[in-house]
């Protein structure tokens, strides 16, 4: 993985995770194939506790920040981030493995999504693309990698660190990753549901509430990645006001097959919505 060229910003903690999360998305968003090799966001803090969860997992009590990539919670004191984004034209398992390379020039493993060192979890891995853009959010214990920023210069060699960069700019935005909305997204039990959970630990759950006889909401919850990463929410909308019949299933599992997943297949997400197919019409019968 050849990072000699890509453009290189380390914030300081007084700014907060929020400034380089935005700071990473819209940098992100003006990569380009023609313009730019990529970006890295660097971002440590060694003294606040951090609970962020992944893009579709349900809230719970503590979690204070919410990021844009799917995959496991992050839980620790303080934290050491790193985010990389590169025009990549791929599948995003790809992606992942990518991402699991960068991981380990560092020192450490990935397992489904956990980032291990030492026989023990030290921080996890988020992945989507934003069309083109691939993105690589590494979160990890600043504890045991306070050399985190030696060992990138050392092994990739940053020739285009950004040193006159103010994080000021981006503070009309920052509002989008301290709202409550954002953070806080619960996906409630529901009266019905249904879940699909591998060994590995990667998983996914669909829940229904009912008004009369249509569906009046689909609740999403687990850990997997997908590209886009908001289209999973978008087709979870699409059951909203629908009764329970065989083509609207259809057309949701059509839906998934129509983007990049990985941590599920395709073949588990369509066992996932048969079952629930069948659960919820099962509910109507009885109610």
């Amino acid at each position: 993985m050849d990072l000699k060229s890509v453009k290189f910003i380390e914030l300081d903690s007084q700014y907060g995770f929020e400034y380089a999360q935005v700071i990473f998305e819209v940098q992100s968003m003006g990569l380009s194939s023609s313009s730019d090799t990529g970006l890295i966001v660097v971002f440590t803090d060694r003294e606040k506790y951090y609970s962020i969860s992944g893009f579709y997992s349900s809230y719970r009590d503590g979690v204070n920040y919410r990021r844009f990539t799917g995959g496991p919670n992050y839980n620790g004191l303080g934290l050491c981030y790193i985010g990389y984004s590169k025009f990549f034209n791929g599948a995003l398992d790809r992606l992942y493995e990518e991402a699991c390379s960068l991981v380990e020039s560092l020192g450490y493993n990935v397992e489904t999504g956990y980032i291990e060192g030492d026989g023990s979890v030290v921080g996890v891995l988020g992945v989507t693309k934003f069309g083109d853009v691939g993105v690589i959010e590494v979160l990890l214990d600043p504890h045991i990698c306070s050399d985190i920023i030696d060992k990138l210069v050392d092994l990739h060699g940053f020739v285009n660190k950004v040193e006159d960069f103010d994080p000021k700019a981006y503070s009309r935005y920052v509002w989008r990753y301290r709202s409550k909305g954002w953070i806080r997204y619960l996906a409630g039990e529901g009266v019905v549901s249904e879940r699909i959970g591998r060994e590995d630990g990667f998983n996914m759950k669909v829940s229904f509430d009912f008004h009369d006889i249509y569906i009046k909401r689909a609740y999403l919850d687990g850990c997997f990645y997908a590209s886009p990463p908001s289209r999973p929410y978008s087709l979870m909308a699409f059951f909203r006001g629908a009764q329970v019949n065989e083509l609207i299933f259809h057309q949701v599992k059509s839906g998934f097959r129509h983007m990049d997943l990985y941590g599920i297949s395709y073949e588990e997400i369509d066992m996932l919505f048969d079952g629930l197919f069948v659960k919820a019409s099962k509910y109507l019968g009885d109610v």
